[in-house]
């Protein structure tokens, strides 16, 4: 089988696992099929790579880098990139690094003869509390802007919806997930802990700060290991509980797009029944958008870095309080959510996940689609 054979089993394969068509009844042999005719797959063509991006439009790049941030670019915007990755990118890098380590240091010092902490265990937030805790937020958020502003987001417009009741204290921030930037951003704006996994803890600074995140920690490798969705329920009860307790961020796509899509919502994080905060944000761009799809992390970050301006537009939704149905339905509570985002953004619905993006990653590379996820995952 040719290339070209190879390339449209996989697309095939990928569609009907995506669309629900007749197809997509028999995944295994569909997908099966797809890897057999990948095993002879070249790097795809130009006018391959155009069909790649009409099937899987979530994750196609809308910049001047194209497919995967390595498209061939013009002399001046060649230059450009040159310039800004010999002078930017190696002092923004530098002056990100020497933020990091000021706010482990804080953390570090806040923390000292404090008893009840123990490191590389828990989330230090359930720990520190009044001027302790108050340390901790007010610098990381104070220093996550401050890395933002090095790395270009100079001004962040944001744009605050009318509405809602604002007595009702969101247990969750719900946001549409663009890039990792979406983190840094929401950091800097409510300070509120995530799902990292248990080994973060083990690594050198990054550790102690997850902890100061109050970061709900997963291990995956365990028996014992207690489901993603479960930790965070019981988290966002117990924030519903806590006035003073930071909201869980949740990314409910469960990946990344190129900021015109908006994904299926994993019901994970609806299964508490509690008010959450929809947040929209969004990456005006000419040159390099700050989408991460299929661009390799490095090749991220030195894009972004080398360029001299970077957007970000951030519209903060009234708190939403599930009716008595969403709450018993999780599925409602998260379409509902997903519908008010989508509108607000202007966002096209896409039936894509993960597992599409993954095919779309490996056809651009020219390797086989990864095997079929064994159950689907909330």
């Amino acid at each position: 089988m040719g290339v070209g054979a190879g390339a449209s089993e996989l697309r095939n394969g990928a569609t009907s696992i995506a669309s629900g068509t007749p197809n997509g009844t028999n995944r295994q042999a569909s997908d099966a099929k797809a890897r057999e005719g990948s095993k002879v797959l070249a790097p795809p063509t130009p006018a391959q790579i155009a069909v790649l991006e009409k099937q899987y439009p979530a994750f196609a790049r809308t910049d001047i880098y194209g497919p995967m941030g390595a498209g061939p670019l013009s002399i001046v915007d060649t230059l450009r990139l040159w310039l800004g990755g010999l002078i930017l990118f190696p002092l923004r890098l530098l002056v990100v690094v020497i933020i990091v380590f000021i706010y482990y240091l804080i953390c570090r010092i806040t923390l000292l003869r404090l008893h009840s902490f123990k490191r590389n265990s828990g989330p230090a937030a359930e720990s520190a509390t009044g001027l302790r805790r108050t340390i901790i937020v007010e610098s990381g958020k104070r220093l996550a802007r401050a890395v933002l502003f090095v790395i270009g987001f100079y001004h962040i417009k944001k744009v605050k919806r009318a509405g809602g009741e604002r007595t009702i204290q969101a247990t969750g921030i719900v946001s549409n997930h663009v890039s990792w930037i979406d983190i840094l951003y929401h950091m800097s704006d409510t300070f509120p802990s995530f799902v990292a996994k248990k080994g973060t803890l083990k690594v050198p600074m990054v550790g102690l700060i997850s902890q100061c995140l109050g970061c709900i920690y997963v291990d995956r490798e365990t028996a014992a290991h207690v489901g993603v969705s479960t930790l965070v329920k019981n988290r966002m009860l117990a924030v519903a509980k806590d006035p003073a307790a930071a909201p869980v961020l949740l990314f409910p796509e469960g990946t990344t797009t190129n900021g015109r899509h908006l994904l299926p919502f994993k019901t994970g994080a609806f299964l508490a029944g509690t008010p959450v905060q929809p947040y929209y944000l969004h990456f005006p761009h000419r040159r390099f958008n700050p989408a991460w799809e299929t661009v390799s992390a490095l090749r991220h970050m030195f894009l972004l870095l080398s360029q001299l301006v970077n957007h970000l537009e951030v519209t903060e939704l009234p708190v939403y309080k599930p009716s008595l149905d969403e709450c018993r339905d999780p599925h409602k509570y998260a379409q509902r959510v997903r519908d008010i985002i989508a509108k607000e953004g202007k966002l096209l619905l896409s039936s894509h996940a993960l597992y599409e993006k993954r095919c779309y990653h490996a056809a651009l590379l020219g390797k086989e689609p990864p095997p079929p996820p064994t159950k689907k995952a909330e």
